[in-house]
């Protein structure tokens, strides 16, 4: 299936070879490290190939980020501290939550409790930022400070070469896909910075407490994961798929037939 990406988002947002090389530098230092939210730089024919896509994956119009009607207001830029958390790790009643803190007494503060059966940290971490941009108006700029470089590394670090394979093997893949999107509808700067945990900062500790208060929570709070159609990018990426890549593509996308002796002993 052929896709034609090069216009898609691309505007001022893009980060310059200046902004990527400050981007490395910040890495290296547990910096400020910009999202780099443009999908574009289509060199050949052969990059506009993508295979494992869906055949109704193919969106109608191009994707754009957020146009604000009338006026865009000023606004600062607002820094949100974020974390997960999970309760009896392992067992059968495992539960992960996700804590996002503004500031002391803040009424955006949140503390949730994730649905569904996938319940870990590392869930709860990226779950706590889907929750902040979902809160943080999209033409208003913001910092996301977590503990996690798990969060910090699979949008800043690895995304790209996740979306050229199709996400083919990454756990996860629905909140990072589902953080990306947001990121990308901003019309404005959003950037990341890792904080070490426990260290007594009052932001990490607080989102922390909301995190454990979120995973303790009875009722799950609804976590939506769609993505519009225009900003979903399926398939691989052809010239950068590998072998073991296609191979593991292949396995993931075969309906194998239940061992009706694996399915008693579950």
């Amino acid at each position: 299936m052929a896709k034609h990406w090069d216009s898609f988002l691309s505007d001022c947002m893009s980060l310059t070879r200046t902004w990527k090389l400050i981007n490395e530098r910040a890495r290296q230092e547990n910096g400020e490290i910009t999202f780099n939210p443009s999908i574009t730089c289509k060199e050949n024919l052969a990059e506009c190939f993508w295979v494992f896509s869906h055949p109704n994956g193919n969106p109608t119009q191009m994707a754009r980020r957020y146009k604000h009607c009338g006026p865009i207001p000023q606004c600062a830029e607002v820094m949100v501290y974020t974390d997960g958390a999970c309760m009896n790790n392992g067992k059968r009643n495992t539960r992960c939550g996700s804590g996002v803190w503004f500031g002391q007494d803040d009424p955006r503060n949140k503390a949730i409790q994730i649905p569904g059966d996938s319940q870990s940290n590392q869930v709860g971490e990226v779950a706590a930022v889907i929750a902040t941009l979902e809160i943080v108006p999209p033409y208003q700029p913001a910092k996301i400070i977590t503990d996690s470089k798990y969060v910090i590394e699979g949008l800043t670090t690895h995304l790209e070469s996740w979306e050229n394979n199709g996400w083919i093997g990454i756990k996860n893949a629905k909140l990072f896909r589902k953080a990306a999107h947001l990121m990308r509808y901003r019309s404005v700067r959003t950037t990341l910075q890792w904080v070490k945990g426990h260290n007594g900062v009052q932001g990490n500790e607080g989102s922390n407490t909301l995190a454990k208060q979120g995973a303790n929570k009875q009722t799950p709070n609804p976590l939506n994961l769609e993505i519009p159609k225009d900003f979903d990018i399926q398939g691989a990426n052809l010239p950068t798929l590998t072998q073991a890549t296609a191979y593991k593509g292949i396995l993931e996308r075969k309906h194998t037939k239940t061992q009706k002796t694996s399915e008693k002993n579950l």
